[in-house]
């Protein structure tokens, strides 16, 4: 599921740039830049959860690891 965020995230970012590129005054320009950062964001948080989502089934800690807190 967290795949078809991405590839959400994706095309928002590509379609903001598309629409800010394109000469349709100051409107087109700030939608085409709400969705660039709408896309950004989604991507960023997308590509977050599922990092730390493949990180929880790894090797487990030992309670007492010195290191922990490097």
């Amino acid at each position: 599921m967290k795949e078809v965020e991405v590839l959400i995230g994706i095309l928002l970012i590509v379609t903001g740039a598309m629409i800010f590129e394109t000469d349709h005054g100051v409107f087109g320009a700030l939608f085409g830049l709400m969705l660039l950062g709408a896309g950004a964001f989604l991507y960023l948080f997308a590509v977050d959860t599922l990092d730390e989502s493949k990180n929880k089934g790894g090797r487990k800690k030992k309670q007492d690891d010195p290191l922990e807190y490097l």
